[in-house]
């Protein structure tokens, strides 16, 4: 019995010691693994909200440029909705209401220009300052454009936080 007690007190220890470091493996290949899963998540996300940001972007200056086409306009309205549907996993909740709501500003804007494309004096002084000439339409326009910036701010922040890794605040 003291010679099996020499040979299996430490063979045991032996097993238990390396029991207990394939645990610790184990646990440290499954934390590494959650935190890749993770790190891939984020950069992923980040993608998304970048893609969509260029597709609003591209709309946002669409409708500014008073020459709008409504079917170019259409596509690229579909295009933003086609980058929402692709990229939903990775969106908060309530960015498709968000992104929406924007986006009907955006059309506004874009019918609201086309009136003031019928005065050359109206385009020309929106492509100069920014804002048209006091009229109807350029007060329609301004109006309208107000909304888009403030539209846009609300987005603006939203993604910023997703971009940047931070909490994104609750929507209004």
């Amino acid at each position: 019995m003291n010679d099996l007690a020499k040979i299996a007190l430490p063979a045991s220890i032996a097993l238990l010691g390396t029991l207990i470091g394939l645990g610790f493996a184990y646990r440290q290949s499954r934390r590494r693994g959650r935190e890749d899963a993770e790190a891939a998540y984020g950069t992923d996300r980040r993608a998304a909200y970048k893609a969509l940001w260029e597709h609003l972007e591209a709309v946002h200056a669409y409708a500014r440029s008073l020459k709008v086409d409504q079917r170019e306009f259409d596509t690229m309205v579909r295009e933003v909705n086609l980058q929402v549907l692709r990229t939903e996993v990775y969106l908060e909740s309530d960015e498709r209401r968000l992104v929406d709501a924007y986006l009907r500003h955006l059309m506004e804007l874009g019918t609201s220009a086309a009136s003031l494309s019928s005065s050359p004096s109206a385009e020309r002084e929106v492509y100069i300052t920014g804002a048209p000439a006091v009229t109807p339409e350029g007060a329609e326009f301004l109006a309208v454009l107000q909304s888009v910036e403030k539209e846009r701010e609300v987005l603006l922040q939203r993604f910023r936080a997703a971009l940047t890794g931070r909490t994104v605040p609750p929507a209004v």
